[in-house]
């Protein structure tokens, strides 16, 4: 490992998105109020800060429309998506967190470095508004897997319902109806779209405890077959981790340990190492 320049505060309850071969951004997030020892608070940000590899620096951005954690983003054809994600219940904010989640969707342009207000997740069954969603794309559509309503210390819950934005004609669309639910809710996921297969890896079923290590499975050529569990499961299950897609391959890194998902040309998922 190398240590590379520091963000400009700690965040957590963040998104990264790879907006082009040279840049990361880190989205939303909640900053830590306090010292070493005590914890205050949590602020959530709109904060955007993206990252260019190549000079190791790091630069703030247009801050987003609203403050939001747990942001369900993308990055295509240069833009970052911002679908949604949890905002504070009540303001100003309690010193514990207290979260609900938000419809709220808008698109950055880098080059105007700039936001757009997109059609607001639509009001639909089974929790649409969400955050701590998967987040996968593929072409023109960005898909939005799980996630989560409400996170506060008296509970969380866990959304089965998918939906897609289609990003050239700006619209939210259904998925098919066997399609349009996981096989059990998922936040604090994983995943993304390796080839042609959204997946969707461990996380939490309700509370904070309730750990999964099944990976779920979605091909998008054939969406009408629904969603299936995969044979490759998590050597240990997993919540709060961060994942991505290179190649073929879908890292994930979580408690200092690197898991990743080898597909075969099929994109199956075979096995896990």
């Amino acid at each position: 490992w190398v240590n590379l320049t520091s963000l400009s505060t700690p965040r957590q309850e963040h998104a990264t998105v790879a907006v082009d071969n040279n840049t990361i951004a880190v989205v939303g997030g909640v900053e830590r109020i306090g010292n070493d020892s005590v914890q205050l608070n949590v602020l959530t940000t709109n904060l955007i800060e993206p990252y260019g590899i190549l000079s190791n620096t790091w630069r703030t951005a247009a801050p987003l429309p609203i403050a939001v954690n747990h942001p369900n983003a993308a990055a295509t054809n240069g833009h970052i998506y911002l679908l949604g994600g949890l905002v504070n219940a009540q303001e100003p904010p309690i010193s514990e967190a207290d979260w609900i989640a938000t419809g709220n969707s808008y698109d950055y342009d880098p080059t105007a470095d700039s936001w757009t207000s997109l059609p607001s997740l639509p009001s639909m069954p089974n929790g649409t508004e969400r955050g701590s969603a998967v987040v996968g794309v593929r072409g023109e559509m960005i898909y939005v897997a799980g996630g989560m309503t409400v996170l506060n210390f008296n509970g969380q819950d866990a959304v089965t319902s998918v939906i897609a934005f289609n990003t050239t004609s700006v619209k939210w669309q259904r998925v098919p109806l066997v399609a349009a639910n996981l096989p059990e809710g998922r936040q604090h996921a994983a995943g993304g779209v390796v080839g042609d297969t959204l997946y969707v890896v461990s996380g939490r079923w309700f509370q904070r405890t309730n750990v999964r290590d099944e990976v779920f499975e979605l091909d998008l050529r054939n969406q009408t077959a629904g969603w299936k569990t995969s044979l490759g499961r998590m050597p240990t299950a997993r919540d709060g981790i961060a994942g991505g897609v290179v190649g073929s391959r879908f890292s994930l890194l979580a408690a200092s340990v690197i898991q990743i998902l080898r597909t075969a040309f099929s994109l199956k998922l075979k096995h896990m190492i």
